[in-house]
């Protein structure tokens, strides 16, 4: 890539680059940047401007998605700038996946940044205020709340990325003219110009005729996104409270959500089942949630890869696939205290109790079967033989779980004429009488 650069102090009296350095003043002397560098105008004046303020601590990170045929030139354009500048730069290939191409692309992308960045850097993202008027409008077109509303942040995390968007309150004719005082050269994406992508149809469409009534309309979008992220921290806080009145250790206790507005019961909902998710659940689900709550029944509402199900007064957020019970029969030998099994009915440790089955018992073999239906079973802390589904449905164990359950006997078969040992729940480990034992060396199983 050919460059001309000016080096009159006029250039970094820019307004553009005066920003830039007063935006660098909340972060410490040596602070390390990655800067996402497409190579495009944007990108290129920001890796230009963090190039000049912060020699030896910026590196650049191109993402080549391969879906022009001119993306191997693109990045080679971006390393020699680049090597010009005396800067580090990354050249990192993707495989966007079929489905939609905006999204696939960008989820591609975040993927090569969480590689990439190493945790005592900042990625620096070339988003400005035009890129968050855009924003606004896609978030507002898709019915989204506060939280969507609130668009771009400058400072932001995801998991352990930290990101920077030192140019989001800039106008976007602040960047075209520093390009041109530093005589850069960019790449000019071809997909930037096809009106198939929202972004792009707003961009050309959508927003000059907006501007053309409302001049600055660009500028009052980014001013309703920083006080929608007032409003969402505001709620955010509310949702926290109100989280802490009613999470259970099943999920969300249905009695005290009830107590609740019926907006602040939407909202708390809503968080909860977007858990460590990207992106909030849509209103349709949310309500599909309460709706669940307030009958009577066993139903499930589905959402990305989660499930959620009522269960006596409690609200379960599961995996979307739940684990399917084996029908063939595990078998156990050698087993050693201390020892931890996986199991259908969940993961095991076998340990030393002074209330429990015998040591004898545990250097043989022993086989887990699942449950069959019909058991009638003497455990402990009950008279007389149960039938196990009537246990099951004092213990509260939920519908869905029961399928989980497991028996445990001595031998490498069961034998109808002999006891099991014990019967392993999601709730636990419950054994047999005729096997336990008390005030004796013994072991159990324990969930951990």
């Amino acid at each position: 890539m050919r460059t001309t650069l000016s080096t009159s102090d006029a250039v970094w009296q820019h307004p553009l680059a005066q920003h830039v350095q007063r935006e660098l003043g909340q972060f410490s002397a040596d602070q390390r940047f990655v800067v996402a560098c497409s190579g495009g105008r944007d990108s290129l004046v920001l890796a230009d401007l963090l190039a000049e303020y912060c020699a030896g601590r910026v590196r650049l990170l191109h993402v080549n998605h391969q879906l022009q045929v001119d993306a191997p030139a693109w990045a080679r354009q971006v390393q020699d700038w680049s090597a010009a500048r005396g800067v580090g730069c990354t050249v990192c290939l993707v495989q966007v996946a079929d489905g939609n191409q905006e999204a696939q692309a960008r989820q591609a992308r975040y993927q090569a940044f969480t590689e990439q960045v190493q945790p005592d850097e900042v990625l620096v993202l070339a988003h400005h205020q035009q890129d968050q008027a855009e924003t606004v409008l896609m978030r507002l077109f898709s019915g989204s709340g506060t939280q969507g509303l609130s668009a771009m942040r400058a400072l932001d995390c995801r998991g352990n990325l930290r990101f920077w968007r030192p140019l989001l309150g800039c106008a976007r004719a602040w960047i075209d003219q520093f390009a041109v005082l530093r005589g850069l050269s960019f790449v000019d994406d071809p997909a930037n110009q096809l009106h198939q992508y929202d972004r792009v149809y707003l961009r050309q469409v959508v927003l000059p005729m907006l501007q053309g009534r409302w001049p600055s309309v660009e500028r009052s979008m980014a001013r309703t996104a920083a006080l929608m992220q007032d409003a969402a921290e505001i709620l955010a806080e509310v949702v926290a409270q109100d989280l802490r009145v009613c999470q259970s250790p099943e999920g969300l206790d249905v009695s005290a959500l009830t107590c609740l507005s019926k907006a602040r019961q939407r909202q708390l909902v809503a968080h909860w089942m977007q858990g460590e998710e990207v992106y909030a659940p849509p209103l349709h689900r949310v309500l599909a949630v309460l709706d669940l709550a307030r009958a009577v029944g066993t139903g499930q509402v589905s959402w990305h890869t989660w499930q959620f199900r009522y269960y006596q007064g409690q609200l379960y957020r599961l995996p979307r696939q739940t684990k399917a019970m084996p029908s063939e029969v595990a078998e156990l030998q050698g087993l050693q205290l201390g020892q931890t099994i996986h199991l259908a009915s969940g993961r095991w440790q076998v340990k030393p109790v002074s209330d429990g089955l015998p040591l004898a018992v545990l250097a043989q073999p022993l086989s887990v079967l699942p449950r069959v239906g019909g058991e009638r079973l003497h455990l402990e802390g009950r008279v007389g033989r149960w039938p196990l589904k009537k246990f099951l449905q004092q213990l509260n164990l939920p519908v869905w779980q029961r399928d989980q359950v497991q028996i445990l006997y001595a031998g490498v078969t069961a034998n109808s004429n002999v006891p099991p040992l014990a019967v392993l729940t999601p709730k636990g480990c419950f054994l047999t009488t005729f096997w336990r034992q008390q005030q004796q060396p013994s072991w159990r199983l324990q969930r951990v």
